[in-house]
């Protein structure tokens, strides 16, 4: 095998190894004891909305339209 086909294969490891982190750092095990077993108020925890997901995904989708128009508009 040549160099390139050797740092490709080693790049393509190690950035499979970088992406993996973040997953392999949640902790597996969920905390009962604060009655949350189930992910509930997960969204509490980490500081989201508490709007309804519906309100949210419907922001989501307004703002991607509202920029597809902008480039849209600047294509003509």
């Amino acid at each position: 095998m040549n160099i390139r086909k050797i740092t490709a294969i080693l790049g393509a490891g190690a950035l499979s190894l970088l992406m993996m982190a973040p997953v392999l750092a949640v902790d597996p095990v969920p905390n009962i004891t604060q009655g949350d077993a189930l992910g509930v108020n997960y969204g509490v925890y980490t500081g989201l909305g508490q709007k309804d997901i519906r309100v949210t995904v419907g922001n989501i989708i307004n703002v991607a339209l509202s920029l597809l128009g902008i480039v849209a508009c600047r294509r003509k």
